[in-house]
């Protein structure tokens, strides 16, 4: 369960960070479809990015509750590692445009 919030608040930083980063250091969405959301508006990326994120976290809850497998295990795990990365990223740019 800690894993999902976890997951859930890293995929919240990322869409933070995300917006700080097209809105005031100019950079660029590669992700196509975020690119889509990120032209109709901020408020549309965020519930698209945000409502994503909380649709998968309970997915895994749910699937979790009723398999409590390994593999579930492992993939959260897996994503967590990929989000911390993603967020370690995203501070190091953030310091680096910051200077």
């Amino acid at each position: 369960m800690r894993g999902l919030i976890l997951l859930f608040a890293l995929g919240v930083l990322d869409a933070c960070y995300t917006v700080y980063f097209i809105e005031v250091a100019q950079g660029v969405e590669l992700n196509p479809a975020a690119n889509y959301f990120l032209s109709l508006g901020v408020p549309f990326f965020l519930l698209w990015k945000i409502g994503l994120t909380g649709i998968c976290c309970a997915v895994f809850y749910f699937a979790f509750q009723h398999l409590k497998s390994l593999w579930l295990h492992l993939s959260i795990l897996g994503l967590v590692l990929a989000y911390s990365i993603l967020a370690a990223y995203h501070i190091a740019t953030f310091l680096i445009v910051c200077q």
